[in-house]
């Protein structure tokens, strides 16, 4: 998922709330949700169309029926949870209006879809700018709007409506070497002409025969471990840089174990299976993980890792006399 996705669809999930709690509390008679909601429309909108939007104060004659103006834009907004034709028409017979017909009258209603209303005409005795076409927004609109955001505005609106809703991401663990090997992996272009580091003394499919992982061997383990010369590249920078690889290959044992000794019956194929997932949760929650990685991406890295630590002989059980040979 691209970062656009990850923040469209952290707003969409945010205004789909909003509109499932107005529903409710206004079932329920509670007004602070749609002053809330009042506030919460004119920051959304600010960001989004670039409005100078504010509370009005209903004293005031002009702004009866009106819960925020853009004095600089001149638009004034009402903002419902009341999705009814006689709602709208109710206000456009406002005679306050008159009083701000050079400005466009637009109305935010909060649910999902208010389509039907555009087909009903309105009578508009004051003439103040308003187009059921145009300014009758519902969620779905404000949606759409947002699909053709840039990222910078998109992410203003996450932030938004994280601070007032509450941040629906998974907490964040400190930062993972694991994550890094993920992202150099990313970076590397292999081949069959790129070669394969066999040790010496060392027979894949004599330990892939005996853990039993024949069902992975063609499209999995002897598929990516042309990816094992490029990682040996990668430890021996981290070495190089003072943080040694065995630090990566001790959470990758741990993966391991957790699954040896929770599912003790469990089959191999599947244990590797299980691991590619727990290792994809891992690094997802690692707070130096972004959202560059499609999952499919992170999938497939996760496979490679795993796929150099069983040639290693870091995971899986090795048959008798089975040993990784770290000089070739």
């Amino acid at each position: 998922m691209s970062t656009r996705e990850v923040y469209f669809k952290s707003i969409e999930d945010k205004l789909l709330l909003l509109v499932h709690s107005i529903k409710v509390n206004g079932k329920l008679n509670l007004l602070d949700g749609h002053l809330f909601a009042e506030a919460f429309f004119a920051q959304f909108l600010n960001i989004l169309y670039q409005y100078h939007l504010h509370g009005t104060n209903r004293t005031k004659p002009n702004y009866a029926a009106i819960d925020l103006v853009d004095e600089v834009a001149q638009i004034v907004i009402q903002v419902t949870s009341q999705i009814t034709r006689e709602k709208i028409q109710k206000t456009l017979l406002k005679s306050n209006l008159v009083g701000i017909r050079d400005y466009r009258l637009r109305f935010v209603l909060i649910t999902e879809d208010a389509g039907r209303l555009e087909k009903h005409p309105y009578q508009n005795p004051s003439e103040i700018y308003f187009s059921e076409k145009t300014d009758i927004i519902d969620v779905t609109r404000l949606l759409a709007d947002c699909r053709d955001a840039d990222i910078e505005t998109l992410l203003q609106l996450k932030n938004l409506c994280d601070q007032e809703f509450g941040s629906s991401e998974p907490p964040r663990y400190e930062t993972s070497l694991l994550v890094e090997v993920v992202k150099l992996v990313a970076k590397i272009q292999v081949s069959p002409a790129t070669g394969i580091k066999i040790p010496n003394s060392f027979d894949i499919q004599e330990k892939i025969d005996f853990n039993e992982l024949k069902p992975i061997q063609n499209n999995t383990i002897s598929l990516l471990q042309l990816y094992s010369p490029e990682l040996d590249r990668i430890y021996e920078l981290f070495a190089l840089e003072g943080t040694s690889p065995a630090i990566v290959f001790q959470k990758l044992v741990s993966v391991y174990q957790n699954q040896r000794i929770r599912n003790p019956d469990k089959r191999s194929v599947v244990v590797f299976l299980d691991m590619v997932d727990d290792l994809m949760t891992y690094i997802d929650k690692s707070a130096n993980m972004d959202f560059s990685l499609t999952i499919e991406q992170k999938e497939y890295f996760c496979r490679v890792i795993l796929v150099d630590a069983f040639i290693r002989c870091k995971i899986f059980e090795n048959p008798e006399g089975y040993q990784y040979d770290t000089t070739n």
